[in-house]
């Protein structure tokens, strides 16, 4: 099904113009990222869901025990998905019975602005996916089918060359114990963390199309590309975030058997992004926390279902770790210094991953909060229980685009705006956003420094070639059940 469709102007008041500032993202601006999102790459994503389903039917028939009905049917919600998008329809309640569908169903209607185009664009980008998703829960055979699977797959294995160098690199870093090397490994792996979440993790980024991770500059050995792209982290609070979580495991370490006065563990949470390398790192991330004795438990919150392509779901996460232990990977790589390049040590690394997710110091949660269309200054008010459950944590680290969205509201604040000032009262721990940018939002940057980058390119911020990393401190407990 071509994307080139009639648009209904009555119902689609596209303006050309560039997003204004201080409004919410909106797919009505017709010069804004958000307007080519929805009139374009969100179709053609979708699009390639309808022609994988074409190709690969008997394959998807089989591996999920589906019917001939079942995949016709899914195909046609997805085509209906698309029309209702560039046609700018009302959006549709859903229709499956669940607590989370009824969730979802009481926010349309509390919509003043239903529509694709001109409701809040991060509200449509996220009700399309979830769309998607019903499309294969109204059909018993696919209900829990995720049409982005094989991409996830294959975005893992253009990467393995990546992860086997990483690998090797960060097992002597696990036993380092003298404070400067702590200190800076720590730095590199954050940093590390950061550049994974470019395109070639983002098939959200990419139409679903994967890169080769071995094409770009630098790509050989990515610590290394951490120097490369330095003048690419615009915005960088990384030695402020270091400092602190250690300075708090320090003083935490005070009490008795390294635990909290409250007799919980010293806990590290990652609010995953996307899948293959980007996990990867964040788990190498994890798991010097966890070798450094930094903190005793890190928790990785991932999306309940499919969600923006390539983000992390539970079976991802399995799959990743499983990948890695069981990857075959022996290459010598020619340049100026050769280098043979194998997957022992990742295979070693994945295992030790294994162990700790058996021990339980790391844990793998999946709240439906993170596939909602809420914004997370009003986590408190939907879902307050996870709310207290990210108190628990000395800090959170959020990852990539669509989490720091709803990080800074879906709002085009003046750039210079503080991080501290966007997050509009939602500090239930000190809060880490770690993301390249890659929509028409940002904060935290110094004066003239968005200005300049327009200049040298006026789409800067749509294709994740900057970095930034902000930290907020500040900390506005939420009352718990039962407290004065």
């Amino acid at each position: 099904m071509s994307v080139e469709h009639d648009i209904d102007t009555e119902n689609l008041p596209v303006m050309k113009l560039i997003q204004p500032i201080n409004v919410p993202l909106c797919g009505i601006y017709g010069r804004s990222f958000g307007y080519i999102s929805l009139i374009d790459r969100l179709p053609r994503i979708i699009n390639k869901i309808i022609e994988n389903c074409s190709t690969e039917g008997s394959k998807i028939k089989s591996a999920c025990n589906a019917s001939d009905d079942d995949l016709k049917n899914y195909i046609q919600h997805l085509k209906k998905i698309i029309n209702d998008l560039v046609t700018n329809q009302c959006y549709e309640l859903l229709t499956v019975d669940t607590t989370e569908a009824r969730k979802w169903n009481a926010w349309i209607e509390s919509q003043n602005n239903p529509r694709y185009f001109t409701n809040i664009w991060l509200y449509s980008e996220c009700y399309v996916y979830r769309r998607i998703r019903e499309a294969g829960e109204l059909n018993n055979g696919l209900a829990s089918f995720d049409p982005f699977e094989d991409q996830k797959a294959k975005a893992f294995e253009y990467a393995l060359q990546l992860k086997c160098v990483v690998a090797e690199k960060l097992a002597p870093l696990l036993t380092i114990r003298d404070k400067k090397s702590q200190r800076d490994n720590f730095l590199n792996l954050l940093k590390l963390c950061l550049w994974s979440n470019q395109a070639i993790s983002d098939l959200s980024l990419t139409d679903g199309d994967v890169l080769d991770a071995d094409s770009g500059a630098g790509s050989l050995d990515p610590f290394k590309t951490i120097e490369y792209l330095k003048d690419q982290l615009i915005a960088d609070h990384s030695e402020k975030i270091v400092d602190y979580v250690i300075a708090k495991t320090e003083s935490l370490a005070k009490c008795s058997g390294g635990e909290r006065a409250d007799g919980k563990s010293v806990m590290f949470d990652i609010v995953c992004d996307n899948s293959g390398y980007e996990l990867f790192t964040d788990l190498c991330l994890a798991h010097f926390l966890l070798s450094q004795k930094i903190v005793q438990k890190v928790r990785f919150h991932v999306k309940d279902i499919p969600w923006f392509v390539s983000d992390v779901t539970p079976k991802d996460f399995k799959y990743v770790i499983n990948a890695c232990r069981e990857a075959k990977f022996n290459k010598t790589v020619t340049g100026p210094e050769p280098l043979s390049v194998s997957s022992e040590s990742l295979n070693n690394i994945a295992g030790q991953w294994q162990q700790l997710v058996d021990e339980g110091a790391m844990l793998v949660l999946h709240d439906d909060f993170w596939t909602s269309p809420h914004m997370y200054k009003d986590m408190k008010k939907y879902d307050p229980s996870l709310y207290t459950k990210l108190q628990d944590a000395i800090a959170v680290m959020f990852k990539g685009d669509l989490n720091c969205r709803k990080l800074l509201n879906e709002v085009n604040w003046p750039t210079t705006t503080s991080f501290d000032n966007v997050l509009l009262g939602f500090h239930p721990t000190p809060v880490i956003s770690v993301r390249t940018v890659k929509s028409d939002l940002v904060c935290g940057l110094p004066p003239g420094k968005a200005e300049l980058l327009s200049k040298l390119d006026e789409k800067w911020m749509q294709k994740g070639d900057y970095g930034i990393i902000l930290f907020s401190e500040k900390i506005e407990p939420l009352q718990r059940t039962g407290e004065n």
